[in-house]
């Protein structure tokens, strides 16, 4: 029995869901030369572009969460990206490590954030935060902005009244299986510490694929454009959607679609 309800005969539900817009991170760390100019980034104008390629080959309108001074650095990537039907999420403004922000700290953040997606047309809808954990405040945060659901590291689907939280594992990130600063983290789950094969990398998520139709439930995948420079890598994204669009037992939604269709079906969420 499927641990969910999903439309039609659909057993299960997957996103292909994408994180981190160009040199965000770096720049609000500090990490990016001061003589080096922004608003370069070869994940946006050269890798980007080649996913977008790929999702559009596939008919599958993925959700990119977005850094906030990404955005303002890249509008017209921004716009391009919304013009193709794809969603954008909140990710912060410089991927600052949510966890460890105070209310006021989150508050600013977001508000600053937002007034940036606003003059770009952007209406949010999810946020995902970075490093994958809220605070106990920022669930009622968001709702003041309007925000609808978060999507964090977790196993399982909850609803808190008309709020949907999402879940996300690593085994189905990227990052997981090839950036080098995971060593620990592959370690932690009984993984050898270096960088996978490629091969390993996509039989990662064709288990996970396998796995969540067999259990009836939600499966993010989640890729960073700034991972795939290569095209082998970039093969892995072209498989795995061809393996999500070619069950029918799958339904592949934005992930705005899965927590609206949570939210209108919440009492068999609420169950679980």
């Amino acid at each position: 029995m499927s641990l969910y309800l999903w439309p039609g005969s659909a057993k299960a539900a997957v996103s292909i869901t994408l994180d981190n817009l160009g040199e965000s991170r770096d720049v609000g760390v500090g990490s990016w030369p001061e003589d080096k100019p922004t608003g370069q980034h070869p994940s946006v104008l050269q890798v980007l572009p080649k996913i977008l390629e790929i999702l559009e080959n596939n008919d599958v309108k993925a959700t990119y969460f977005m850094e906030a001074w990404g955005m303002a650095t890249y509008p017209e990537t921004v716009k391009s990206f919304q013009r193709d039907g794809h969603e954008i999420g909140f990710h912060a403004y410089q991927h600052e490590e949510w966890k460890h922000l105070s209310p006021k700290e989150e508050e600013e953040i977001l508000k600053k954030s937002f007034k940036i997606a606003h003059d770009l047309g952007v209406k949010y809808k999810g946020f995902r935060p970075p490093g994958g954990s809220m605070n106990a405040g920022t669930k009622d945060l968001l709702r003041q902005y309007g925000f609808k659901y978060a999507s964090i590291l977790s196993s399982s689907i909850s609803v808190d009244d008309d709020f949907v939280t999402l879940p996300f594992q690593w085994r189905a990130v990227d990052a997981f299986y090839i950036l080098k600063e995971f060593d620990f983290l592959r370690a932690e789950y009984g993984e050898r510490e270096e960088v996978l094969p490629v091969e390993v990398f996509q039989q990662g998520l064709f288990d996970q694929i396998d796995e969540v139709v067999k259990n009836g439930g939600y499966l993010d995948i989640l890729f960073h454009p700034f991972l795939h420079t290569s095209e082998e890598y970039r093969a892995v994204i072209e498989a795995v959607l061809n393996r999500v669009k070619s069950n029918p037992d799958i339904w592949c939604a934005q992930t705005k679609d899965v927590a609206q269709w949570v939210s209108d079906h919440i009492g068999h969420f609420k169950r679980t």
